[in-house]
């Protein structure tokens, strides 16, 4: 993805995957790694705190956040129903990247986590995680056509990346 295509959603999501991934996150790493002002790394924290999917805590010692807890909060309710729904796909799409992962069949997850939403949501939001390398794939059976390895097993299958695995999609 070049620096053109890089979305703010995509932006909140890679802050998100730092303190998922990290024990402390400076606003320089934010800042680098995704070429913004220390102004928007601290709104889009904020924003991902609205969300309720980071419980952090600036630690003035280390110069850093720090997680304070791994768990999902209650969200902020928003009085602006377009806000609304942006916070509400943010806190499913750092779902999906913090849970999905312990379900053996990721579209029936979804399914029955957001039964209101349409198959054409998910397919959005695993399109979505993909532009940072959260891979949900489904691997076909053997075919000659679309080359796959017979070797490999049928279903699907998840590759994340690691703590600083996502910092070339921002350059």
């Amino acid at each position: 993805m070049s620096k053109g295509t890089v979305t703010k959603t995509s932006c909140l999501l890679g802050v998100f995957h730092l303190f998922r991934h990290c024990q402390e996150v400076s606003f320089k790493e934010i800042t680098d790694m995704l070429h913004v002002s220390q102004k928007t790394a601290y709104r889009y924290i904020q924003l991902l705190k609205a969300a309720g999917v980071i419980q952090i805590r600036y630690s003035k010692r280390q110069e850093a956040f720090v997680p304070v807890s791994m768990d999902f909060t209650e969200p902020k309710r928003l009085e602006n129903q377009t806000r609304q729904r942006y916070l509400d796909k943010i806190r499913r799409l750092c779902t999906i990247m913090a849970k999905i992962e312990e379900a053996e069949d990721p579209v029936a997850w979804y399914r029955e986590r957001y039964p209101e939403l349409t198959d054409r949501t998910r397919q959005r939001d695993f399109e979505e995680l993909r532009k940072i390398d959260y891979c949900i794939c489904r691997n076909p059976k053997w075919n000659r056509k679309w080359g796959t390895d017979p070797d490999d097993e049928p279903g699907w299958y998840y590759d994340f990346p690691e703590a600083y695995g996502i910092e070339h999609i921002f350059r």
